[in-house]
């Protein structure tokens, strides 16, 4: 199986700008611009940011549009570019910097007026979490006196959550010994042939699991061009390399679902976090449950909203 590092190289080269929230999902992106936008509207032109776990910068993107001066700056531990949007405003103070654990950051100590994070800063914390979290103590290390922090942090209970964990299922029914999946890459190294595979297919669509067209509908779209290429005459050995990274991509997909279930804050995972940050000094302006309105107008649950001051003191 894919490292989860790997994961999320290959998930940022498609050029996305979210890691989960649907970028067609109008309201939530308002949202959310609102959300970043009311963090610094009023912050001086010359004070610096740092976004964690950036992504390819849709935090930035925001940030970048409202304060154009600012100097702001994304880290992120796989490889990232920043998104087209960003280049192309143009803006000389926006740096992206791609294999940076937030662990351990080699800035100096108190060098940012602001620090950031959208679905990130959670990925780099064990639970229990403790005052020994190292992403932690270094955002504390790396915020000026009378600093300000956001996260936006997933939720255990969001249905950003629910709504991956039932991908993640479907995932791994494809993904297990006998599934599909595992049988195209038998394939394509020459241990499972196209009858084995069209019967594994059949067995997996009379299984009584719920199956969606995202997900195993493009699995077994891309199955059936592989087994029409084969039944045309190409040979394996033509096809393996196409057919490694299906499986690769497939593969990354599932250890990124995987990754970010296990990566959300219960209540009380969540009050364990903002306990660390009273035991810094800091100030907690809000923590909370971050609400979005949906489309039947009601609201639904996004993530944990976390702002907070750092003490004056020196």
């Amino acid at each position: 199986m894919i490292n989860e590092s790997k994961a999320w190289d290959l998930y940022w080269e498609t050029g996305a700008l979210e890691s989960c929230v649907t970028q067609s999902d109008e309201l939530v992106q308002s949202a959310l611009e609102t959300l970043w936008t009311g963090f610094v509207s009023d912050k001086s032109q010359t004070q610096s940011l740092l976004d964690l776990a950036t992504g390819n910068g849709s935090v930035l993107k925001i940030l970048v549009q409202v304060q154009p001066t600012l100097q702001l700056t994304g880290v992120d531990q796989a490889k990232i570019t920043a998104h087209p949007s960003i280049v192309k405003q143009g803006s000389k103070n926006v740096a992206l910097i791609s294999n940076v654990d937030i662990k351990n950051m080699e800035f100096k100590d108190q060098t940012f007026d602001f620090i950031t994070s959208q679905f990130g800063l959670e990925y780099a914390l064990d639970k229990p979490i403790s005052v020994e979290a190292k992403a932690l103590v270094e955002i504390n290390r790396l915020l000026k006196p009378s600093g300000s922090c956001q996260f936006l942090i997933h939720h255990a209970d969001s249905a950003l959550v629910k709504s991956n964990k039932a991908r993640q299922k479907e995932l791994h029914a494809l993904l297990s010994e006998n599934g599909l999946i595992t049988h195209l890459s038998l394939l394509a190294n020459g241990h499972s042939s196209i009858g084995v595979i069209e019967k594994v297919g059949q067995d997996y669509l009379a299984m009584p699991t719920k199956k969606t067209k995202a997900i195993s509908g493009q699995v077994f779209d891309a199955v059936a061009y592989f087994i029409q290429r084969l039944s045309a005459g190409e040979t394996v050995d033509e096809l393996k390399e196409q057919i490694d990274q299906t499986v690769l991509r497939i593969e990354a997909e599932y250890s990124r679902l995987s990754q970010l279930i296990q990566a959300a804050l219960s209540e009380k995972d969540f009050a364990n976090f903002c306990s660390v940050f009273q035991s810094f000094g800091f100030d907690i302006l809000k923590d909370k449950p971050f609400e979005v309105v949906n489309q039947k107008d009601s609201f639904d649950l996004l993530g944990w909203q976390f702002l907070a001051q750092k003490s004056g003191r020196a």
